[in-house]
């Protein structure tokens, strides 16, 4: 069976359902969705905290994305000082996974009620390039093997991504980062009014825990710098556990216990437009290089990568990313300041969270 589309989006992640919805709202172009398991979104539910300023907002209300709890109010904590900071730009939350009021369920039905076929459970077999652009794509989709052939490729699938490596898309990577979390249910809601972010180099090399809550549930992550941490799974989770023993032990014993979460952040620089193909979201490697977090990065070049295939003109998206980088610039700085033990080095960054 041969399908034909206008544009065909590999990755059914933040990034690649934005980029679908925005074709289907700025335009009336095909598209279809491939998603390699079972449903786009985790099975296991986690919360991202995500910085929302005026542009990232009006993408979000575009979208119909709203946010689950929004703050501007944050809460810093080092080893020898801790302060609070209101912010301009809020902090959006957001559930995710595949679950009732998450960004996937919430952006799959809008697809699925605008006609978007969304195609789970699928794996990639052949891809055929011609003037180094995607002319078919041979996929294995419920036990018989299709074709499909698209005007437009939008690459969507993930840090990891199979299709920027089946198209040898050089990479430089300058970031790594690897998170835990847990998800607790409290006995009351709003256990945690506004985000809280900890820095201890010892428990959290390299990074930091956040903290926060929604209604009754209460997350707590754990986020280091990849290259400096050796024993990578256990480690993190001894961490994290040791963390809440010495912070939140007392509430912890009246907490529920839901489930453990987890997940991988690179940030780097690669070119994101191979011809008919447009790299997003992770597969475009980006997260932030200082805090390592890219829900707002994968739904805004989402957007924009769709806005360019709309418009005809992918120069709109390559103006986007090529911000990005620049804006990236002073927090590669800022990262490698974090990696270094000692109060001394943190000065830097309170003094770069007091100026936002």
């Amino acid at each position: 069976m041969t399908i034909e589309c206008d544009v065909l989006v590999v990755g059914g992640g933040p990034a690649g359902l934005s980029a679908a919805l925005t074709l289907v709202k700025k335009g009336d172009s095909s598209v279809i969705v491939l998603e390699k398991k079972n449903s786009c979104g985790s099975t296991r539910p986690r919360y991202d905290i995500t910085e929302a300023d005026k542009e990232t907002k009006r993408i979000f209300e575009t979208l119909g994305l709203n946010p689950l709890k929004r703050t501007r109010t944050s809460e810093w904590f080092f080893p020898d000082k801790e302060f609070m900071m209101e912010s301009e730009v809020e902090d959006f939350y957001f559930l995710r996974g595949n679950k009732t009021g998450s960004i996937e369920n919430f952006l799959t039905r809008n697809l699925e009620a605008s006609g978007v076929k969304i195609l789970s459970k699928v794996e990639i077999k052949r891809i055929k390039m011609m003037d180094k652009k995607i002319e078919k794509i041979q996929v294995s989709y419920n036990g018989t093997n299709t074709e499909i052939k698209p005007s437009f490729v939008v690459a969507s699938d993930g840090t990891f991504s199979l299709l920027r490596e089946k198209l040898n898309v050089k990479k430089k990577i300058l970031a790594r980062f690897k998170g835990v979390g847990i998800l607790m249910e409290a006995k009351g809601e709003n256990a945690i009014p506004n985000s809280r972010v900890y820095f201890d180099s010892n428990i959290a090399p390299g990074g930091y825990i956040y903290v926060g809550s929604v209604k009754r549930d209460v997350f707590f992550c754990l986020v280091v710098d990849y290259d400096l941490i050796k024993e990578k799974k256990n480690r993190l989770v001894s961490n994290l556990e040791l963390f809440l023993d010495c912070e939140y032990k007392k509430l912890l014993d009246r907490w529920k216990f839901k489930n453990y979460f987890g997940g991988v952040g690179i940030s780097g620089t690669l070119e994101v437009i191979h011809g008919n193909i447009v790299l997003t979201g992770g597969a475009a490697l980006l997260h932030d290089p200082l805090l390592g977090y890219g829900l707002n990065y994968a739904i805004q070049s989402g957007y924009y990568a769709g806005l360019g295939i709309c418009n005809g003109d992918l120069g709109i998206y390559d103006n986007f990313v090529k911000q990005i980088s620049e804006d990236f610039k002073e927090k590669y700085f800022l990262r490698d300041a974090l990696k270094k033990k000692g109060n001394g080095s943190l000065d830097i960054l309170v003094e770069y969270l007091k100026q936002q």
